[in-house]
């Protein structure tokens, strides 16, 4: 139906296409574990819980490599925000974030951290995808690198990782905040293996200022926040006293 009757449809078609695909196996598959919960025969959840895992493999590896449009060369759209980027990155991954935190109980605890990787792994494409977006028009592929849009990485992936830690403490999430650890570690190994090696003087200066109380504040965040040492409970008087 997306064809609109076209026997051979283009790469943009295609995508597309597999874009919604997307979004409808994910609800199907939500809709699956959902079902799932009533279910008291233990071999048919087995089967039902690898069915809407294959779903959401299927659906997470294909946006990353197959329809990934920095392989393929596929218009994304002319628009900054509301974009084929959206809806094949930025919505998947939302509904993947939905169904690894609904689904605490129907999904065993390994398969709902699969899940809960591809939402990262979408998350984070969409970010990078949407840098590239921004200095290269509605087709990624085309232009050469510039050193503005190598730094942009580094500040989207920054941002992320930050909120990533602000979601692990508000849900007290252990899963986000590994992943916001992992995110920062990769974004500083970036800064300083590749953007510091590109700049001199001052502002080379001035960038591992900048890094370095960036890293300073998230240190005293974990410090604060989650190694603080746990106060016992005061005792009663009485039972000092006997």
């Amino acid at each position: 139906a997306l064809h609109r009757g076209e026997f051979l449809a283009t790469d943009d078609l295609l995508a597309r296409e597999w874009y919604s695909l997307t979004i409808v196996w994910l609800l199907i598959a939500g809709a699956i574990l959902r079902w799932h919960a009533s279910l008291h025969d233990k071999q048919l959840e087995l089967i039902v819980s690898a069915a809407s895992l294959a779903l959401i493999a299927v659906a997470v590896i294909g946006q990353l490599t197959r329809y990934n449009p920095m392989l393929t060369g596929q218009s994304v759209g002319e628009g900054l925000i509301f974009n084929e980027l959206m809806k094949g990155y930025l919505i998947t991954a939302l509904l993947c974030a939905a169904l690894y935190h609904w689904n605490k109980r129907q999904l065993h605890e390994r398969v709902r951290q699969a899940i809960g990787m591809g939402a990262g792994l979408l998350a984070f494409a969409y970010i990078s995808l949407m840098v590239r977006s921004y200095f290269h028009g509605a087709v990624l592929t085309y232009g050469a690198t510039t050193q503005g849009e190598w730094y942009s990485y580094s500040v989207a992936w920054l941002i992320f990782g930050v909120g990533l830690l602000a979601g692990g403490l508000w849900l007290r999430s252990l899963p986000l905040r590994a992943a916001s650890a992992a995110i920062i570690l990769l974004t500083v190994a970036k800064v300083f293996l590749f953007d510091l090696a590109a700049l001199e003087g001052i502002l080379r200066a001035l960038s591992f200022i900048g890094l370095g109380g960036t890293l300073i504040a998230i240190g005293y965040v974990y410090q604060r926040l989650l190694f603080a040492p746990r106060q016992e409970p005061e005792r009663p008087a009485a039972e000092d006293a006997a």
